[in-house]
């Protein structure tokens, strides 16, 4: 028994996507579903999920494309961002995944993401994705956190 499931287990990791999963995938996304709910929905692996998302982040701009309106910059000196995770699981709880934000306060831009553990590893990474103008002119709030 332990083999079939092996091997089942390697076929379904081995399938690829196909451009309407893709798209689908895109869109779901968007819409803030649970990422076990987009497996369920389009029966693929959390495998094959997190691969796409993968490919999805990489071609995401490092400063996430954020610019401070010239309005904002006038009648600020200092920008204020909230921080913040949120996890998901895949297949067992034991298997977390956490999504590290930070957005704009006042215009609600999102302003960097990282993808990683909850430890200072995983702050550290979202503190490294912030664009430099933000990170030398804004106040950060969090949830007080100890990674952060």
């Amino acid at each position: 028994m332990q083999g079939l499931q092996e091997a089942v287990c390697f076929n379904l990791q081995n399938r690829s996507l196909r451009p309407e999963q893709k798209r689908l995938i895109e869109l779901l996304l968007l819409e803030r579903l649970f990422l076990e709910g987009i497996c369920r929905v389009l029966d693929i692996s959390a495998y094959h999920l997190f691969r796409y998302m993968n490919e999805l982040y990489r071609e995401i701009p490092n400063d996430l494309n954020a610019q401070v309106s010239v309005q904002a910059a006038l009648e600020l000196c200092c920008y204020e961002c909230e921080s913040d995770e949120l996890w998901s699981f895949m297949g067992c709880k034991a298997n977390k995944k956490w999504l590290w934000v930070t957005q704009d306060r006042k215009s609600r831009q999102i302003v960097a993401l990282h993808l990683g553990d909850r430890g200072t590893a995983g702050a550290r990474g979202l503190c490294e994705n912030i664009p430099e103008h933000y990170r030398h002119q804004a106040a950060f709030f969090t949830d007080d956190w100890d990674a952060y």
